[in-house]
């Protein structure tokens, strides 16, 4: 095992901890590890005892029982000449840290820090800020905190844990701090696990870099109760791998910068986001459920990316990819919505209820629909005469025109006339004989009674039949 209880631990050019448990700053001690002034692009490697497996158990900055002063331990690569290299596989990583067991009235502050630059931190659990056991407290307050900020590199974990509050008192701080060069690669970002009624913050810092599903085999899954903080500048980068999904149930707020999704697979988002900045769907598909109004910059689906969900977008939102509402079906709300000449807008249509049984768009803001692209339907079933389909609903006056609308499904391949007035129409179909209408000036698709001239050919090839029986 391995113990920086005080002081500090200088790095060299290469450094190798082989240990099966380290700990730093084990009680009322200032245990750290830094690089030395000078060093060009240092290297630390963390590994177990045998120099191959991960190491079990990593606490940085920890209080125990029976000591009543502050514990401030940290890593810190950020030095030297160069960017550093971090090359650890651990276990369990606690970031600050206390176990105490006995009661006390003292003002007790745990801090732990790491701080990395560049290179590879893979582990299974990671919780940035715990308390373990539960004594009892006096007036003074007793703040843990963990802190885990990437400048550079990737931090590979399964879970990531802010905050796990276990006692009824004090203040456990949890704090991850993601920038340009950074990325992370997870399975669960979620609140600690613990029961505890002390006051707990979850505290994301998003300045740039990307997050991202932890491996081709794992989706992404973000708890809800995590403060997403978003810089004002920047791209803040989800990346979601072809067959993953990814879902972000915290608020995502602040000043904004870019939030950009990318990858072949899936992110819905659930909360209520607040954050301002703009928002790039660049590959994949991006699901909005939660209610976005506060949202406010502006949305672009890019060619091949798809948007979709039954959420409220609050920015002006244009697509050049693909518009495909709701969770199958489910109606999409946006402030204003502008259909590029390479976009298509995807409509399921499987019954006569609005949301629950086929697709709508509904635009909030008064002449705030721009027509393009292709608009395609599918429909699973066939409907009685005179059935009306709010597919789109807005106020004011809509601009532009689709180049393209085509039906497929229960009435067969369908392909619509535009009348050069917006109203598209297709010819009787084959199944039913019915023919529909979509007019670009109400949104409505509509399925219109099958023509006479229809119903006496039919008519007529059944009299011609039963004049050939009767010979």
């Amino acid at each position: 095992n391995l113990a920086v209880s005080s002081g500090t631990l200088t790095l060299g050019t290469t450094t190798t901890l082989a240990a099966n448990t380290i700990t730093l700053g084990a009680a009322q001690s200032q245990g750290t590890i830094n690089v030395a002034a000078g060093t060009v692009s240092p290297v630390l490697t963390l590994r177990a005892a045998n120099g191959t497996s991960p190491v079990t158990n990593m606490t940085i900055g920890t209080s125990l029982t029976g000591y009543g002063q502050n514990t401030t331990s940290r890593v810190d690569l950020t030095g030297g000449t160069g960017a550093s290299t971090l090359d650890a596989v651990v276990t369990n990583l606690v970031i600050g840290q206390s176990t105490r067991t006995t009661n006390f009235s003292g003002g007790i502050n745990t801090s732990g820090g790491l701080l990395m630059q560049s290179g590879t931190l893979t582990a299974t659990t990671i919780t940035l800020g715990q308390t373990l056991n539960n004594p009892t407290f006096g007036a003074s307050g007793q703040v843990i905190s963990g802190s885990l900020s990437v400048s550079g590199g990737t931090v590979n974990v399964g879970t990531l844990y802010l905050a796990d509050q276990n006692w009824t008192g004090g203040t456990v701080n949890g704090i991850f701090r993601l920038d340009g060069g950074g990325a992370l690669n997870a399975g669960t970002i979620a609140s600690g696990t613990g029961a505890g009624t002390g006051a707990a913050v979850r505290t994301f810092q998003w300045n740039n870099g990307t997050i991202a599903n932890r491996d081709a085999s794992t989706d992404l899954s973000i708890g809800s109760g995590l403060a997403f903080a978003l810089a004002s500048t920047g791209t803040h980068r989800f990346s979601i791998g072809a067959g993953r999904s990814g879902s972000v149930a915290s608020v995502l707020a602040g000043a904004g910068g870019t939030l950009e999704k990318a990858g072949a697979g899936t992110l819905t988002l659930s909360a209520n986001n607040t954050y301002t900045g703009a928002t790039t769907v660049s590959a994949g598909s991006l699901l909005v459920n939660g209610n976005q109004s506060a949202a406010v910059g502006a949305v672009t689906v890019d060619l091949g990316a798809t948007l979709g969900g039954s959420g409220t977008i609050g920015g002006a939102t244009t697509v050049n990819g693909i518009l495909s509402p709701g969770n199958s079906p489910g109606v999409l709300t946006l402030a204003e919505l502008a259909l590029g000449p390479t976009s298509t807008t995807l409509m399921e249509i499987a019954g006569t209820a609005r949301g629950g049984e086929y697709d709508g768009l509904t635009i909030t803001q008064p002449d705030g629909l721009d027509y393009g692209g292709t608009l395609s339907l599918s429909l699973t079933t066939t409907f009685a005469d005179d059935t009306t389909f709010d597919l789109f609903a807005f106020s004011g006056l809509m601009t532009g025109s689709f180049s393209n609308v085509t039906a497929m499904g229960s009435y067969g391949s369908l392909t619509f006339t535009n009348d050069g007035l917006g109203v598209w129409s297709s010819g009787p179909t084959t199944v039913t004989g019915q023919t529909m209408t979509f007019s670009q000036s109400t949104g409505n698709l509509v399925i219109v009674p099958e023509p006479a001239g229809f119903v006496l050919a039919a008519v007529g090839a059944g009299i011609v039949f039963w004049a050939r029986r009767r010979r």
